[in-house]
C-alpha cells in the first residue's frame, strides 16, 4: 500500500445580507464594497448561510515507506527501515551482542531532509538524505546506507 501526501485548495461559498449606511455617490461606489467586507467579516460567521465547498489539488507527493534511522553511539550507521526496531535489529547483525550491554545503541529518526556530507564519485559533497538516495530508490528491506567518520 502506497502513502501520499496531497496538498489541497479549500474554498468555501456563503452568501449572507449586511445593511449599510454612508454617503455613497450611487450604487457603484466601490466604498459600498469595502464597509459590505468588512461588516459581513465582523459578524457571526454562524450567520452567513452555506453553499458549497470545492477542493483544488495543488500537489500530490507520493511519501517514502521507510524513515532513515542514526543507531550508534559516537559514529552512527545511517539505516533505512520501516521501525526503530527494524533498524536496531539490521544494526546489531553489524555488532557483538554485547557491545551495548544492556542499554542497547543510541536512536534518532532523521528527516530526509537533513543535510550531511556524502561521498560520492567527484569527492565529498553536502547533500540532504533525499539527495543521497535519489528518487530512484527502492525500499527493499532494512539497510545500512552510509555512516558517521
Amino acid at each position: 500500500m502506497k502513502k501520499f501526501e496531497v496538498e489541497l485548495s479549500i474554498t468555501q461559498t456563503f452568501t449572507t445580507k449586511v445593511i449599510i449606511e454612508g454617503d455613497f455617490q450611487d450604487k457603484n461606489d466601490p466604498a459600498i464594497e469595502e464597509i459590505a467586507k468588512h461588516t459581513a467579516d465582523n459578524m457571526d460567521h454562524n450567520a452567513w448561510n452555506y453553499i458549497d465547498t470545492e477542493f483544488e489539488i495543488n500537489n500530490v507527493t507520493l511519501l517514502p515507506d521507510f524513515k532513515i534511522f542514526a543507531v550508534g553511539d559516537d559514529r552512527p550507521e545511517y539505516i533505512v527501515a520501516k521501525t526503530k526496531e527494524e533498524a536496531i535489529a539490521d544494526h546489531m547483525s553489524r555488532i557483538d551482542e554485547d557491545y551495548y550491554g544492556d542499554e542497547g545503541p543510541n536512536v534518532e529518526e532523521i528527516p530526509l531532509e537533513a543535510k550531511g556530507m556524502f561521498e560520492t564519485k567527484a569527492g565529498y559533497r553536502e547533500m540532504t538524505f533525499a539527495e543521497f538516495l535519489a528518487k530512484d530508490f527502492k525500499y527493499t528491506g532494512p539497510r545500512l546506507i552510509c555512516w558517521s567518520e
